[in-house]
């Protein structure tokens, strides 16, 4: 684990001692905060939004089949939400990336 941003997760990432490298939670969460309000999500729907995002993202490195499971309700959970295709987009981008 590093405590940087992602840019710093992605200067790791060649090396090998770094394999498996991934952010402190603090930043993953604070970068997502960050990403929804460039995103113009409304504040109404970040908590449930960023709620659904650390509990797939922290619960990943588990069961594989629960992990897609859970990845694919949160989709349906976006789709559902009255934004923009391109939100959506970002939202469901940004779990994959992180």
């Amino acid at each position: 684990m590093i405590d940087k941003h992602r840019p710093s997760k992605l200067g790791v990432k060649g090396l090998a001692h770094a394999r498996g490298t991934i952010l402190c939670w603090f930043h993953i969460m604070q970068t997502f905060d960050n990403n929804l309000k460039e995103w113009n999500i409304p504040q109404l729907f970040r908590y449930p939004i960023t709620l659904g995002f650390k509990l797939i993202a922290r619960y990943r490195y588990r069961i594989k089949k629960t992990v897609f499971e859970m990845a694919s309700h949160y989709e349906n959970f976006i789709n559902i939400l009255p934004f923009k295709k391109e939100q959506k987009i970002s939202i469901t981008n940004d779990l994959t990336n992180n």
